[in-house]
């Protein structure tokens, strides 16, 4: 069941945002989405954590598309399409000037096809080399930091299915480069020169020739002084070479290069750098052509190293007041502040406890948080930024951690930004700060709640928000219980650990008669009160109470019951073999069901609670009749415990021990050999099942047979019966007892 107190720690410190330094990764999942590095830009995809490095709120476009796009003078999506989707076989009939079916490839008009001729032959010939870029596996020499072969969906010329298990290894190497280098040669166009380059500086790189493809680069790349995207994919291509050649430095900052210039390979660059250091940074620094590139090396310093986030974005901003890599950077240090306080505290303390000290949250003495709110302030001040929205949504932020309202919400009015984004953040920033502020959950709080937050926080829904999960703390600290469970769980959840205190509260404000429009949003439908029902007869069922299982069902309309699987009487005999997903004709074996004629074939709960009730009154005979009563009330709880077979019946409890009371007393009652052996061999189950959980919650599982059958009671006494039926079977279908009567039985 959901825990129904936070600490305000869990309550105020909160990120999916997480700063990632060192290679670690913070568990950003188990954290709310409050601070959302999501402002920061949408044109290029970012940094989010180690483990998860680009992140975006929109579809990233792909570059290279975007390139031939401008190229071909299509929309993004036929150009899209023609590159990545169509088939080869169509591209070589438009270049044979025929008609193509295919009517995604209508824009093809016989005078585009004739101007971009060329284009077509180059795209053709890059769908027949597609399906083999691949690098050719090697596990010897392959440097598994080197992901500049990694190939995914839209980062190259084509991708057609069915290809998977070819590699570059399989073509005719001297043949594909003289075709690559004829083309080259007679191409007028630097635009398909530059990817004719592109391809004979991949494919000497997959297939190893290290030295070729940086010759390659040079000779045919390098050479046309044209630099768009393109242009990069082929340095990240020489990149990996010289990885291949054992030239780290200098594959290090080539990757660096590709990080920084491109939009798509950000990802997979960054993997490829190896072991990176300080004086790898100061080189990056020192060889950066642009302010993008100095940019970049300040933002992976404060990504990638024990760097302090907040000091790498004080060096972004002297030269660039709006770069993308100081608001990255504030988002780490952000994420560093919520994660920290989140993984240090310990005294669990309450948000509204009577009498709390602001100090137990984020403390005032916090110094990075300071610092973090000193340099987003001055951002929000300093008149060369010109885009101001994300410093105020953080200042804002950063005073809402430190409970600073009145000033976090005049930061928060200043956010001017009318994009969905930005919109809908100032509602929950404005939700969140309201909640935090307010000494009580009052009726006129609750008010204010449905009439202008109630879209932010979504009933029932375990985890659904930081604002719900505020709210049902609230509740609890008020002793609001029931509204602090509903508001952030389904009322199913207390199947797994029914708690009659708080059904009890739970119907009490379902019956509540004068409740508020807040108060009837939260609330269940009045018919949950037959499910009420049916949880607290559960609940007296599974604990051996069976007048009071039977007064909670017998609430409980019969349409409601007609709705309920029926329940069999199988559940009061014994299984052969343990096999919960073999149907019950193959593992239950019933004994003496038919000799009480009250006992139904099938059953809802509350007919079988009356079937137990007369086992019960009938048990206390000390005859045959009460025996076999209580060997098969016995059965029936231990049926339904945790390792019985229709363990599936009852939603809570462990019904071992309430099976071994009934069953002990039956085994004393019992006179008939046959009879005791059955019991005997109830026994041992129950034995084992206590084994079972005693060992799984101290680890013993697989200490070996000895332990599971050596020292076993009912083992013990249902050897005594060797010469009876139900010996012989439980000896040959009972694999522990076969191994005891042969192994220990002396």
């Amino acid at each position: 069941m959901k825990k129904l107190y936070i600490s305000f720690l869990l309550c105020l410190s909160v990120v999916s945002s997480s700063l990632a330094c060192g290679g670690s990764d913070y568990d950003y999942d188990n954290y709310y989405n409050l601070f959302m590095q999501a402002f920061i830009d949408d044109s290029q995809p970012y940094l989010l954590t180690w483990e998860n490095i680009s992140y975006s709120t929109k579809a990233v476009k792909n570059e290279n598309a975007e390139q031939w796009q401008a190229y071909l003078g299509l929309s993004y999506e036929d150009t899209e399409y023609l590159v990545f989707g169509a088939p080869k076989a169509s591209i070589d009939s438009l270049i044979k000037k025929q008609t193509v079916a295919d009517k995604r490839l209508s824009f093809a008009t016989a005078s585009w096809t004739k101007k971009y001729h060329q284009a077509l032959l180059y795209l053709s010939y890059a769908k027949y080399l597609e399906p083999y870029m691949r690098i050719v596996p090697d596990t010897t020499e392959w440097n598994p930091y080197d992901y500049s072969h990694v190939e995914g969906c839209g980062y190259y010329e084509s991708f057609e299915h069915g290809n998977y298990y070819k590699n570059a290894g399989d073509l005719d190497y001297d043949k594909v480069i003289n075709v690559l280098q004829r083309s080259w040669n007679a191409e007028k166009d630097n635009e398909l020169k530059l990817r004719y380059g592109y391809q004979m500086v991949r494919l000497a790189h997959y297939t190893r020739r290290y030295a070729e493809a940086v010759e390659f680069f040079e000779r045919y790349v390098e050479s046309l002084n044209y630099r768009p995207a393109m242009y990069y994919y082929a340095l990240n291509q020489r990149a990996g070479a010289e990885s291949g050649l054992g030239n780290r430095d200098e594959a290090n900052y080539l990757f660096f290069k590709v990080f920084s210039n491109t939009k798509n390979l950000k990802k997979n660059t960054l993997r490829s750098m190896s072991f990176l250091h300080d004086d790898d940074y100061q080189r990056f620094l020192e060889r950066a052509k642009s302010a993008n590139e100095i940019n970049d090396a300040y933002l992976l310093m404060g990504y990638l190293s024990f760097s302090n986030p907040l000091a790498m974005a004080e060096e972004v901003v002297k030269n660039s007041p709006d770069a993308i890599q100081a608001k990255l950077l504030m988002a780490w240090a952000v994420g560093e502040i919520e994660y920290n306080h989140n993984s240090t505290s310990s005294d669990n303390k309450m948000l509204y406890e009577e009498n709390y000290d602001k100090s137990i949250s984020i403390s005032k003495n916090d110094d990075f948080l300071l610092k973090a709110l000193d340099f987003s302030l001055k951002m929000t001040q300093n008149k060369k930024v010109k885009e101001k929205d994300f410093w105020n949504l953080t200042t804002a932020y950063l005073y809402f951690l430190n409970k600073d309202f009145d000033v976090a919400k005049k930061h928060l009015a200043k956010v001017s930004n009318k994009e969905e984004l930005f919109k809908s953040q100032k509602e929950r920033f404005a939700a969140y700060i309201y909640l935090c502020e307010q000494p009580k959950i009052t009726p006129e709080v609750e008010k204010v709640l449905f009439e202008k937050y109630q879209e932010l926080i979504s009933i029932g829904n375990h985890g659904a928000s930081f604002l719900t999960d505020v709210l049902a703390n609230r509740y609890y600290l008020q002793e609001d219980y029931a509204k602090s469970f509903l508001i952030s769980n389904h009322i199913s959840v207390l199947e797994a650990e029914i708690d009659l205190d708080l059904l009890d509260k739970i119907e009490t404000f379902i019956l509540k008669s004068n409740k508020n429009e807040w108060e009837k949003r939260i609330a269940p439908s009045d018919n949950m009160i037959e499910y009420i029902n049916y949880l607290r007869g559960d609940f007296y069922l599974a604990n051996g109470d069976l007048e009071e299982a039977l007064a909670a069902f017998s609430k409980i309309s019969p349409y409601y019951y007609q709705k309920l699987t029926d329940i069999s009487l199988e559940i009061f005999g014994y299984n052969q073999i343990e096999c919960f997903r073999c149907p019950p004709e193959q593992v239950m074996k019933n004994d003496f069901s038919a000799q009480f004629s009250f006992i139904k074939k099938t059953m809802n709960k509350k007919e079988l609670v009356e079937a137990l009730i007369q086992l019960q009154e009938i048990g206390e005979q000390d005859n045959e009749k009460g025996t076999k009563a209580n060997y098969l009330l016995g059965n029936f709880f231990y049926n339904v415990s945790i390792t019985g077979y229709y363990r599936h019946i009852l939603f809570y409890g462990n019904q071992t021990d309430i099976a071994a009371d009934y069953l002990e007393k039956s085994y004393e009652q019992a006179n008939d050999k046959e009879l005791k052996a059955r019991i005997a061999f109830a026994l041992s189950k129950c034995e084992q099942a206590r084994w079972d959980i005693k060992s799984s919650s101290s680890g013993d599982w697989f200490r070996g047979d000895d332990i599971l059958i050596s020292d076993r009671k009912y083992f013990a006494e249902l050897a005594q019966y060797k010469g009876t039926r139900f010996y012989e079977e439980v000896k040959t279908h009972c694999k522990y007892f076969e191994y005891y009567v042969n192994n220990v039985v002396k």
